[in-house]
């Protein structure tokens, strides 16, 4: 039995870009300056990963010494359906720009939106910023 070759043939992939929406809480020590998002879609328009750049700023008054992200991927309906944490171990002075770029493979099939929300900041001091959201979801998870 002989086999086509372009059985073989690799699925191609389109990138589709989705503006992401940017979630900012009250005395986050990080400024999002610019986010870009994109999902490698195959020819049926199914998402396989998403592409993430983000540019972000130090506004706090401390050194940062890592950063970790949360990117939301949501429903048509607005239903969260999945989440990509991101860090970034960047060394950050006061008022310094850091910038990253991820790639996420385990996207929610029907992504048609994405929330970009800063969970956690770590100082050179060792201290800790923490995010409302994470802090109400370790919460919930205890009762």
């Amino acid at each position: 039995m002989q086999l086509e070759s372009s059985c073989f043939a690799q699925n191609q992939l389109e990138l589709k870009e989705i503006t992401p929406e940017l979630l900012s809480e009250p005395h986050c020590p990080i400024a999002i300056i610019a986010a870009k998002t994109e999902l490698e879609v195959d020819s049926f328009g199914e998402p396989h990963a998403v592409r993430a750049y983000i540019d972000y700023k130090n506004v706090g008054e401390k050194p940062i010494s890592a950063v970790k992200f949360r990117l939301g991927y949501f429903d048509s309906r607005g239903n969260l359906k999945s989440t990509f944490h991101a860090a970034d171990s960047k060394v950050l002075g006061v008022g310094a720009m850091g910038s990253q770029k991820w790639r996420g493979e385990k996207v929610y099939p029907q992504t048609v939106a994405i929330k970009i929300r800063i969970l956690l900041v770590k100082f050179s001091d060792g201290s800790i910023w923490e995010s409302e959201k994470l802090k109400q979801s370790s919460l919930d998870a205890n009762n």
